[in-house]
């Protein structure tokens, strides 16, 4: 189950003063990849539930290296697009509210780059790292409840290879 966070006035009480809280709500997502050796390209649909702030899609691309036997390192491009109901609900400001509108329609929101760095340890765990860097773009970069353009994320994981069934005989798999 995935989920996109949510704000809330008191986040920034300057910026979102008199805008309405956004609650945080389970997304659903449908992912499309397709991979040339050391080439990867992915697509990602999600769609908000029961909060009905949108729908987004985020592309990336990246070029995959292999850093000795155990190591691969990956980076490329990534770019994020909302339709006209998700950028309205992050980034616009409805009329009638007390403060000047701004309206917001479907298109490219933030844009930038990822890497991320996965090594085996053993035979069948396996950890990594992944970092991003994004900043918003057009109008939603110059919205007025945007406090910082730039959007830096990371994380670190550890995974295991299950036997049973795995065709990698128990072994992570790392591409072609």
């Amino acid at each position: 189950m995935f989920f996109r966070s949510g704000r809330k006035e008191s986040d920034d009480r300057l910026r979102l003063a008199g805008l309405a809280d956004i609650d945080v709500v389970p997304q659903a997502r449908l992912f499309a990849v397709q991979s040339w050796r050391a080439i990867q390209v992915r697509a990602v649909v999600g769609r908000d539930l029961g909060g009905g702030d949108g729908t987004t899609l985020d592309l990336d691309a990246s070029l995959t290296i292999r850093l000795g036997d155990r190591i691969r390192l990956s980076a490329g491009p990534q770019a994020a697009f909302g339709d006209g109901r998700f950028m309205r609900t992050y980034f616009g400001i409805a009329p009638g509210r007390a403060r000047p509108a701004y309206g917001m329609n479907a298109g490219l929101y933030q844009a930038g780059m990822g890497a991320g760095l996965f090594t085996r340890v053993g035979q069948r765990w396996a950890m990594g790292g992944s970092v991003s860097a994004n900043w918003l773009q057009g109008p939603a970069a110059r919205s007025p409840v945007v406090g910082a353009r730039a959007q830096i994320s990371g994380g670190l994981f550890l995974t295991y290879a299950f036997k049973t069934g795995d065709p990698g005989n128990g072994r992570p798999r790392y591409g072609q």
